[in-house]
């Protein structure tokens, strides 16, 4: 199958990376050539709703995708409160690209204005923020929705929340 875009985004926390991030972020790397991959509220780390920093989180994401990463890239994004300012700091950081990918609708409604905006695929129904409440219990159940690759690893930053 031929790819249909050059350069696609996606915008996410990823706190932290799940199993339906990753296959959401390879279901896009089939409509594109390369992807980048804003690592949102970047600003953001040590906190119950954002647990790691950016740079574990790029960490993760890469090691997640393992021989797919080779055609992402990253950029962070900080939280500006502003749309048009956001939107703006994205695409300077990022570069530029063709379709975005989101199922945040904010993000879509911002990206409209600028792109081709897809919803992110994925059969799994897997929640970030009920990975975190889970593991803040210490319940061990979460650890089946992320990649087994960096399981422990978020492990010792979620198990102290």
């Amino acid at each position: 199958m031929r790819r249909k875009f050059g350069k696609g985004l996606i915008v996410g926390r990823f706190q932290p990376i799940h199993k339906g991030h990753v296959e959401a972020i390879r279901n896009a790397l089939k409509e594109c050539e390369e992807m980048t991959i804003a690592i949102g509220s970047a600003q953001e780390k040590g906190t119950g709703r954002n647990p790691f920093s950016a740079r574990e989180r790029k960490k993760m994401i890469a090691k997640s995708l393992g021989k797919d990463a080779k055609r992402v890239s990253f950029c962070e994004i900080i939280d500006y409160g502003n749309d048009p300012k956001w939107r703006k700091a994205l695409i300077r950081k990022c570069g530029k690209f063709e379709v975005a990918y989101s199922n945040n609708g904010h993000v879509r409604k911002v990206l409209k204005k600028v792109c081709e905006v897809k919803p992110m695929v994925s059969h799994f129904r897997i929640s970030g923020t009920e990975i975190r409440k889970t593991a803040a219990k210490g319940k061990k159940e979460w650890k089946k929705s992320v990649p087994k690759e960096i399981a422990n690893e978020a492990e010792k930053k979620l198990g102290r929340q």
